[in-house]
Formats: structure tokens, C-alpha cells, sequence
């Protein structure tokens, strides 16, 4: 197995544990909404509203860290009340450069205020190789929609 690629099922596997971990602790009758499957998270996404001033920072932290890798092509950065999304693109033979990214932002400290994340993505031919993390369509674009899901507060 490539090395990449073990690293994103790695990445992706982690990330998925430490988010329902994370979520059953602070929430443990599973009264919250939960951002399981991509698709639960852009609706959540799309219900929610803005939470001042918690939106504004972490869109400003997330766009000072992903801002100093311009090879990830970051389109927008928006926080909500309990989701961050980032939506992306890279182009290239591989996903490496996301997979570093998101690995580095379990380090950043502004991270501590979310259970985990995951993603989704789309493209004419885009090929999953494991939930949220893509392999390059035959044009080599890989289009990404990563979510960042927060931690109810007072939750550690």
C-alpha cells in the first residue's frame, strides 16, 4: 500500500475516533446533532447560523494556517455555530499535501475547541480512497469539502 495512502486511512480513521470519542463524552444521551456522514454535515451546515465572535475567529485562524499552503487551492473558509467548512482543490498525483495539513492542525491550539473532522468532495471522476479523502480524477483535480466540527462549550 502506497505510503499516502496509508497515511489518509490513518488520518481519516483517527480523526472519525476522536470525533464520536470526543462527542459521547460530552454529549453521552446522543442529544446532539450529530455530523456522522458528509451528507449530515452539509446539512447541518446549510441550517445553521453564524456564532459571533467564535465564527470570526476561527475562520481567521483557519485561513492564516491553510493560507501558507497555496497548493491546497482554498476557496472558502466559513464557520457556523458547530461546523467549520473548508472547500478546496489541489491538483497533482496525490493527496499528501491535505493529509500534512490536516494532521498539522490536530497540533494548532484553536483546534481544542472541536471533536474531529471529515469531508467529502466531488469531481467527474473523482475515486475515494477512504471516507473524506480522494485520489485525483483523470483530469488530476481533486475537489475537497472538509468539515470541522466544535465541541459544545464547556466540554473538554
Amino acid at each position: 500500500m502506497p505510503a499516502c495512502k496509508a497515511l489518509a486511512m490513518a488520518m481519516t480513521l483517527i480523526a472519525g475516533l476522536l470525533g464520536a470519542q470526543g462527542r459521547a463524552l460530552s454529549d453521552p444521551q446522543g442529544l446532539s446533532d450529530a455530523c456522522d456522514r458528509p451528507e449530515d454535515c452539509q446539512r447541518i451546515f446549510a441550517e445553521e447560523r453564524r456564532d459571533e465572535p467564535w465564527s470570526s475567529y476561527l475562520e481567521t485562524e483557519l485561513r492564516a494556517f491553510l493560507g501558507v499552503r497555496p497548493e491546497l487551492g482554498v476557496k472558502t473558509v466559513e464557520c457556523r455555530k458547530t461546523l467549520c467548512s473548508i472547500v478546496a482543490s489541489m491538483s497533482g498525483p496525490d493527496i499528501h499535501p491535505w493529509a500534512m495539513a490536516m494532521i498539522e492542525m490536530h497540533a494548532m491550539p484553536w483546534y481544542a475547541d472541536f471533536y474531529g473532522d471529515s469531508g467529502t468532495g466531488s469531481g467527474p471522476r473523482q475515486i475515494e480512497v477512504s471516507p473524506g479523502l480522494w485520489r485525483p480524477d483523470p483530469a488530476g483535480v481533486i475537489a475537497i469539502w472538509w468539515f470541522l466540527e466544535r465541541k459544545p462549550e464547556g466540554a473538554d
